[in-house]
């Protein structure tokens, strides 16, 4: 069992981690982002990312959405 210092470490250490990942995303995403925007095209770029955040989405989130359809399956049948 760990001790109280420990996880006070533990949750220190992943602070910090998430800070410092925080930083270097904010500083290499939006140049990139920006660099293949004036390159191709804004459309193509948001599509490309819509292409690729819907499927993600469906894949994590597979439990959730299945139950929220269930739901609404079950409203339907009760009119």
């Amino acid at each position: 069992m760990p001790t109280r210092f420990e996880r006070f470490l533990c949750w220190v250490l992943f602070t910090l981690a998430m800070a410092g990942l925080g930083w270097v995303l904010h500083r290499v995403v939006p140049p990139i982002i920006g660099w293949l925007s004036a390159t191709l095209s804004p459309q193509f770029v948001l599509g490309v990312m819509v292409g690729l955040w819907i499927p993600l989405a469906v894949f994590v989130y597979r439990g959730s959405i299945a139950a929220a359809f269930a739901r609404w399956r079950g409203r339907i049948r009760q009119r």
